[in-house]
């Protein structure tokens, strides 16, 4: 109550999180999420083909990996910190804006 809830959706990687991060401590004011259903979508997509390495200039952050996935279901958590252990990422772009339109566009 009384907030602005702002949804967040980028790479599922660590910079993505370390980004969402970044803007909910510099922006105590909005309740700043992860989209929940984007992310499984990413998953569901990205774990169908072998996920891509992670740049190494990546900043690994436990406690904002951590902050991030407590917002998801155990399992969708788990799938999360495997990938981004096993040192590999998956790209937003792993959703066409067509896969975009049929899962989440209005009808």
């Amino acid at each position: 109550p009384g907030y602005d809830v702002l949804i967040y959706f980028g790479d599922l990687d660590p910079e993505g999180i370390n980004i969402m991060c970044a803007l909910k401590e510099k922006y105590p004011q909005y309740k700043i999420e992860p989209f929940i259903e984007g992310y499984k979508a990413i998953l569901e997509t990205g774990l169908q083909k072998k996920p891509a390495r992670t740049p190494k200039k990546q900043i690994f952050n436990k406690k904002n990996i951590s902050c991030f996935i407590e917002a998801f279901d155990r399992t969708t958590a788990e799938q999360i910190k495997n990938l981004l252990v096993s040192g590999c990422y998956i790209p937003q772009e792993a959703l066409s804006a067509s896969i975009m339109k049929e899962r989440f566009g209005t009808k």
